[in-house]
């Protein structure tokens, strides 16, 4: 386990803005958040309640009233992979309305800015696998960020 105080936290997530990019970064004690990959992070630590882990809770937006029934059946059958694989779990928030995804990521002693800018890249993309058109149909569009598919000329 990678030894971490407020301190360290701190500058894990200042390694991480460097190494990904990531957009509207704030950094204060307990908390770091941003836009990366065109969604919004947060990552607490909390040493007083888990010392192992950080944990995660990456915004994907609100999904419009006429994709609902569509989407939340896509995240009932992938919550269960995505629980499995990667320990994580996508859900819809219930104060906001909007899809999350909540992990916690283990304090390996391997973790740098680096690691954590591609383990989030990683959730981002298992999480926002749901939201990924088929081919055959016009992309959806959620109304964070910028979208990552383009539209077909109709």
């Amino acid at each position: 386990m990678r030894p971490m105080n407020q301190a360290a936290f701190q500058a894990l997530l200042h390694e991480f803005a460097r190494a990904s990019g990531a957009r509207r970064t704030s950094i204060r004690p307990g908390v770091g958040t941003c836009e990366y990959r065109g969604v919004s992070v947060a990552v607490y630590f909390d040493e007083a309640t888990d010392r192992s882990h950080l944990h995660t809770y990456i915004d994907f937006g609100a999904v419009p009233p006429e994709q609902q029934q569509r989407v939340y059946g896509a995240l009932l059958r992938d919550n269960f992979r995505l629980q499995r694989r990667r320990r994580c779990f996508v859900g819809v928030d219930q104060e906001t309305g909007r899809v999350v995804l909540v992990a916690r990521i283990a304090l390996e002693p391997a973790l740098d800015g680096d690691r954590l800018a591609d383990i989030l890249g990683e959730l981002i993309r298992a999480g926002d696998a749901w939201h990924l058109p088929d081919p055959r149909t016009r992309p959806v569009r959620l109304p964070i960020g910028p979208s990552r598919h383009r539209r077909r000329p109709s």
